[in-house]
């Protein structure tokens, strides 16, 4: 758990969903945590370090997001989670299917549909993919071909 201060001053208890999911598993070991103290590992520690550091980088997006008007105000949409995650965020393969999606399936409804579906499975495909480097090379051979229909599709529909 973790205290934050907002910007009222109020001091808000935060719980981890970790925390949440370990009483749905064993009350018990956290009752006994709470007496006899948590003891971890220094790799436990680091990667609890790391959450921490994600959840905290994560929730002043949020906030920012938030304190400039939502996700409508920030223009064009950056998510690529596969192609992020296969050629990096500011990769020209990975702007071509930004494009792609923008200007070829935004604006009909099927290809929102599919936008909706992908946003829904393809985090935790790309989290795969950034710890399997064989994976994303296999993704990345077929994204490889992928590329240059989408850079002529979008090209097409584009004024």
């Amino acid at each position: 758990m973790a205290d934050r201060d907002d910007r009222e001053g109020r001091r808000d208890i935060c719980v981890a969903a970790s925390n949440l999911a370990e009483i749905g598993f064993c009350e018990y070991r956290v009752l006994l945590a709470k007496r006899l103290g948590q003891r971890c590992t220094a790799r436990q520690i680091a990667h609890k370090d790391h959450g921490a550091a994600s959840h905290d980088s994560f929730h002043a997006d949020a906030r920012h997001i938030i304190e400039k008007g939502g996700f409508a105000s920030q223009g064009a949409d950056n998510r690529c989670f596969i192609a992020t995650a296969v050629y990096g965020p500011h990769a020209p393969e990975t702007i071509v299917l930004r494009r792609f999606r923008d200007a070829v399936l935004a604006p009909s409804a099927l290809g929102r549909q599919v936008i909706c579906t992908y946003y829904r499975f393809s985090p935790s495909i790309a989290a795969w993919l950034r710890r399997s480097a064989v994976a994303a090379a296999v993704f990345r051979f077929c994204l490889n071909a992928v590329v240059p229909i989408a850079r002529f599709l979008s090209r097409r529909t584009t004024p």
